[in-house]
């Protein structure tokens, strides 16, 4: 039983990493995305981290109440 216990705490624990994964990489899709219609759309050049910077303050909350959508 007790071995049970831990190969399901584990399985948890590896399913929770791998959406905690899942999430990073799609922030970092959207981040991208950011980075390419600004340059598209305005001619800015953002770096990496200056596109993360403006697409947290702006969409952050947003993408992260969806991922609390059901």
């Amino acid at each position: 039983m007790l071995a049970a216990i831990k190969i399901s705490i584990t399985e948890d624990a590896l399913g929770a990493q791998r959406a905690f994964r899942a999430r990073m990489d799609a922030q970092c899709e959207e981040i991208e995305n950011y980075r390419l219609a600004v340059l598209r759309d305005e001619g800015r050049q953002l770096n990496m981290e200056q596109a993360a910077k403006e697409w947290i303050e702006r969409f952050a909350e947003h993408f992260a109440s969806e991922a609390q959508a059901p």
